[in-house]
């Protein structure tokens, strides 16, 4: 009996450990596309039909085969269903479409504060504080990395929430401190000792 109640609870264990991964990556937000950001389709087994294109004014691009596309907006992911649908069966049957994101045009953060080049810098899918931080080419001499701050704009107001994080900690174990995915128009905060 002890055994079967300790059978269960490691089952019950590593069951909530899976969920919280799967929570925990489910938070991370996947890029849109916006205007003026660069992309590239190409259609699999079809080397005739890849271009990179740039996101026009309207959200929309032009692709062979396909016409106009309205893709402001979409991850990557829903803009191979939005080409795939917009293929005409005339020409490729079951189109195999892959996008990339060649250059984040449309999205931003800010970095000021005591790093070396304090500035506006283009935001990718994956960009997190500490990454920010080294685009700005690292730290200044009188930089506090115990205490960063990063100012999110509430949605809907012209205020900020602020967020402080420990870079050391996150330096030196992130098991105990994940990095933090930084979101568009971020501002990053690195303050003087």
């Amino acid at each position: 009996m002890r055994k079967r109640f300790i059978y269960f609870m490691c089952v019950c264990l590593l069951v909530s450990i899976v969920c919280d991964q799967k929570a925990a990556a489910s938070k991370i937000e996947v890029y849109k596309v916006g205007v003026g950001d660069l992309i590239s389709i190409n259609i699999i087994g079809h080397d005739d039909l890849s271009d990179i294109l740039r996101i026009a004014p309207d959200g929309t691009v032009t692709f062979p085969y396909a016409g106009t596309i309205k893709i402001e907006g979409f991850t990557l992911e829903e803009i191979e269903g939005l080409v795939e649908e917009a293929v005409s069966p005339e020409y490729i049957q079951y189109p195999e479409v892959v996008v990339r994101l060649e250059e984040a045009k449309s999205q931003k953060f800010y970095v000021y504060g005591e790093v070396k080049n304090p500035g506006v810098y283009p935001l990718d899918s994956r960009m997190t504080i500490l990454k920010a931080v080294a685009m700005s080419g690292g730290y200044g001499q009188f930089a506090n990395t115990k205490k960063v701050k990063i100012l999110r704009n509430m949605p809907g107001t012209f205020k900020y929430e602020e967020i402080f994080v420990n870079l050391d900690e996150i330096v030196s174990d992130s098991n105990v401190k994940p990095d933090i995915p930084i979101k568009n128009e971020d501002i990053i905060v690195v303050t003087e000792k």
